[in-house]
């Protein structure tokens, strides 16, 4: 398997071309280049970062691009889960905790507060 240079850092089932690694860094951070290889995708970025277990010293750091607000699906409150009422009214609570900070800049310290005391 091979990650790629692309910030998702997919593992591909194959060696990607050199054409492929050249266009998906000419494509640029945010853009979706590695949706067209999707289907040779062994592992998405995505998983790793939601879906597993981290270990060690990790530090997030937010990159912001258009389309970003779904990426929270990945988290494991939300992924594989089944889209019913129980997992709305899940998103819903968490969605009004974050009202309770209204006028708060979302910074790193309110992201700290949510998660130790939310």
């Amino acid at each position: 398997a091979v990650v790629s240079t692309q910030s998702t850092g997919n593992i591909y089932k194959r060696q990607l071309t050199a054409e492929e690694v050249r266009d998906m860094f000419n494509s640029g951070l945010c853009s979706d280049y590695e949706d067209t290889l999707v289907g040779d995708a062994f592992l998405r970025w995505e998983t790793l970062l939601y879906a597993t277990e981290r270990h060690g010293d990790i530090t997030d750091v937010p990159i912001t691009c258009p389309g970003d607000h779904w990426d929270i699906l990945y988290f494991n409150d939300f992924f594989n889960k089944v889209v019913d009422g129980e997992l709305l009214e899940k998103m819903k609570d968490q969605f009004e905790v974050l009202g309770e900070f209204f006028g708060h800049k979302i910074d790193e310290n309110l992201i700290e507060h949510l998660r130790n005391h939310h």
